[in-house]
């Protein structure tokens, strides 16, 4: 897994999916933010009218901090995942078995608008 990235596009390329933010499965996201991705770039395109360079940068504003968060996200589920201390596993089902923490982290990936991200962008 590597870090991170800042930048998802450069000169006439630009990244989505996989190759902007690989993500380990624990989450059940990297098929939703590439799909995302495919959705902005679209969508910012046909909003300026083909301008391409425009289009990369406000993708590359609007989708990395949401790609970061969700594959950080998805690595400290594996963490979780794969406990190996029993009493930490056991504390852990506890939780997850009487508490509501497994909506409430799904609610923050679920209640993103990403129509209205794009609706903020202003055309001159």
């Amino acid at each position: 897994m590597r870090p991170p990235l800042n930048k998802i596009f450069r000169e006439n390329m630009t990244l989505l999916g996989d190759s902007a933010h690989p993500m380990v499965p624990f989450m059940g996201q990297g098929g939703c933010m590439a799909i995302e991705d495919a959705y902005t770039f679209a969508q910012l395109l046909k909003k300026l009218n083909l301008d391409f360079a425009t289009a990369q940068y406000l993708y590359n504003k609007i989708r990395v901090n949401r790609n970061n968060k969700i594959q950080k996200m998805s690595m400290r589920q594996a963490r979780l995942n794969h406990m190996e201390n029993a009493f930490l596993v056991f504390l852990r089902n506890l939780m997850l078995k009487y508490t509501p923490i497994i909506s409430m982290r799904l609610k923050g990936i679920w209640d993103y608008d990403l129509d209205a991200e794009i609706k903020k962008i202003k055309v001159n």
